[in-house]
């Protein structure tokens, strides 16, 4: 898909009198395009965040593995010897995944559809909410339809929106749950070599010593 400038849709359709105003067909068309909506531009931003947080984890265990590696030669520390072998596997495992997931590309493909999509959207609302649909003129239905039509074939331009979007959306108790494992896990990746550095803090101020009488 083609990148396409960023342009930002303001959409305010909360108007309790314009839900009730609307007919049902109208209504279901509404509700259903307002979810979509939402949960496309939902996945975009969690793709663009997951993608933040894999590539921070690889770098910051990138970092910490080529010290492990510089002291473990250098000073000849036998116990960095099979901690810097299992993070380098553990690096290895992260831009291995970073490199599936793609979530970089998705999130951008994902905003493009976002942009057609947030156009159509408009374009629906607009017309439910026009004098031409509102008094029924003659095939005021059938114009909604082809709309709707024109919705739908945008959806297959990017994937679909995870379940986690749906329960944002929704304002589920299991989107904040989703959240909070989220939190500990990125949490605990970063104090397990924090975790190593204090359980061998004897050693480690044994080896900057030895580096510091060296260099003076």
């Amino acid at each position: 898909m083609k990148n396409k400038k960023n342009t930002v849709i303001v959409i305010d359709n909360n108007n309790e009198n314009f839900i009730e105003q609307i007919d049902s067909y109208a209504k279901e068309c509404y509700c259903e395009v307002k979810a979509i909506y939402f949960c496309r531009q939902s996945a975009a931003k969690r793709l663009k965040y997951i993608e933040f947080w894999i590539q921070t984890v690889n770098i910051y265990y990138s970092i910490f593995t080529a010290i492990l590696a510089v002291f473990s030669l250098t000073q000849h520390s036998e116990f960095l010897q099979i901690p810097s072998v299992l993070f380098t596997i553990v690096v290895a495992i992260l831009v291995t995944y970073a490199n599936a997931q793609r979530c970089g590309s998705r999130s951008k493909d994902l905003a493009a559809n976002c942009i057609d999509l947030g156009k159509i959207y408009t374009e629906i609302i607009a017309f439910i909410n026009s004098y031409e649909y509102k008094y029924k003129d003659c095939g005021s239905h059938e114009k909604l339809e082809e709309k709707m039509k024109k919705f739908y074939s945008c959806l297959g331009d990017s994937e679909e929106h995870g379940i986690m979007d749906r329960w944002k959306y929704i304002n589920s108790y299991l989107f904040y749950v989703y959240i909070a494992g989220i939190i500990i896990f990125i949490s605990l990746l970063f104090i397990i070599p924090i975790g190593f550095v204090w359980l061998y803090r004897k050693e480690f101020v044994e080896i900057f010593k030895t580096i510091i009488f060296q260099i003076s």
